[in-house]
């Protein structure tokens, strides 16, 4: 049996009648997340001499 998607379940909840009940901050961190993952993630490299000055080396 496969498990739903985190996706899949979001947009599930957007559909049922009683989702405009919910709190408005949870719909609209739903919303965010299903929009976020409609947009396809531009990955930007980041040079190493920043890595450096931040600490991260």
């Amino acid at each position: 049996m496969k498990l739903p998607s985190v996706i899949e379940v979001l947009e599930a909840l957007t559909k049922l009648p009683d989702y405009d009940t919910l709190p408005s901050s949870l719909r609209s961190e739903i919303k965010n997340v299903l929009f976020t993952n409609e947009q396809p993630v531009e990955q930007k490299k980041v040079p190493y001499a920043v890595y450096q000055s931040e600490g991260f080396v």
